[in-house]
């Protein structure tokens, strides 16, 4: 089952429409074209990913918060390794249980906005094949990374018809295995009551669009292209202080109800799920965003269902956002407590709830059938 990914990850590299070149009156694609796409694009696991797309950070010096005095590019590589040798079965959330010198606000004054966010995609990707990996008994995952931004794609109208032309392909046109049934899109802009872009760290009174981020009508209209496809978009909120498990314990559901509510008279809404909320790690200042890990569960055919039991949250979780989460639409992410060698008890967080916004007789249809 593929699931693409809506991301430039690498400027470097090959993207999906400098490989659709086919042009003409033909209403599919030839099998060269599909093929010359996956060998660049498409991965199955992560030393695939590192193969083809590699890593690309800017700027690879960064002050010495640690003891150790590792570079920015070992620190987000150790941030990975962990994840990935402890996160069997859930994704680790590191954080200070004693007090520290170094705010959100010092590592975010010191890290490149940019690069920070290209290391937040490789650690969403990473968790997207771990999470996948439980399921991959029951056929393998596939990640096609588009390597290309939303925006510059919607304002070229020749590459938008090259990418409705691929997708038309493959699942309207070819085998199975070739279909498109996901699309992650991380860093949806998150905005506030008094529409304003939240803030990325608290206490950080710079409200412009962070780099990277999706606006809502660009969602919107990308939305309107998927969704005449099939392909169920999966999208999480710009990765900040109030998109994080620590704010949803908080506030509840309600925030994500108001600013979601714009795709409920969507003619596509049934194809757009909200995932929430993004894993956090405040010691490192970075995020795992939730549509990665939503996108990966459903594409390895998890099992979905409801809360009925709670485990021991790190966050403590209101009476109402419990009753909420039942309930409410996609994308629930609750904590548990597990031992991890080395670590002692560090938190946890897992996806335990899914279901898309579509609502019938008062209950919500789930993604999968």
């Amino acid at each position: 089952m593929r699931t693409i990914l809506f991301a430039q990850v690498n400027s470097q590299k090959e993207d999906i429409t400098s490989l659709l070149t086919e042009s003409g009156p033909q209403l599919a694609l030839s099998d060269e074209q599909l093929q010359e796409v996956d060998r660049h694009l498409l991965v199955r696991n992560m030393e695939e990913y590192q193969e083809k797309f590699g890593q690309n950070f800017e700027d690879p010096v960064m002050p010495d918060f640690s003891p150790c005095g590792t570079n920015r590019k070992d620190r987000a590589l150790e941030f990975a390794h962990r994840l990935e040798k402890y996160g069997k079965d859930c994704y680790e959330i590191w954080y200070s249980h004693g007090h520290t010198a170094i705010s959100d606000e010092t590592i975010a004054a010191e890290y490149d906005k940019k690069s920070r966010k290209q290391e937040e995609i490789y650690l969403g990707i990473q968790a997207f094949f771990r999470q996948a990996g439980a399921g991959r008994a029951k056929g393998q995952t596939e990640l096609l990374v588009l390597n290309i931004s939303v925006e510059g794609l919607l304002e070229n109208p020749v590459e938008l018809a090259k990418l409705e032309k691929y997708l038309e392909t493959v699942n309207h046109k070819q085998h199975l295995s070739d279909r498109i049934d996901y699309a992650v899109l991380p860093e949806t802009a998150y905005v506030s009551r008094r529409t304003k872009i939240r803030e990325r760290f608290q206490g950080n009174n710079n409200t412009e669009k962070q780099p990277d981020t999706v606006s809502a009508e660009v969602a919107d209209r990308l939305l309107t292209v998927l969704g005449r496809y099939g392909v169920v978009v999966l999208y999480q909120y710009e990765t900040c202080a109030e998109t994080s498990a620590q704010a949803f314990a908080v506030n509840g559901v309600s925030p994500y109800k108001q600013a979601a509510a714009r795709y409920e008279s969507h003619a596509y809404a049934e194809y757009i799920s909200c995932c929430y909320p993004n894993l956090t790690s405040p010691r490192e200042g970075m995020y795992i965003g939730a549509a990665y890990v939503a996108a990966a569960m459903l594409s390895a055919d998890e099992d979905e269902g409801s809360i009925t039991e709670f485990p021991k949250e790190v966050y403590p979780y209101s009476r109402q956002t419990k009753n909420d989460i039942a309930g409410e639409k996609f994308g629930c992410l609750l904590a548990a407590q597990t031992n991890a060698p080395g670590w002692g008890a560090v938190p946890n967080m897992v996806m335990l709830s899914s279901r898309t916004c579509k609502r019938i007789q008062g209950l919500y249809t789930q993604i999968k059938k």
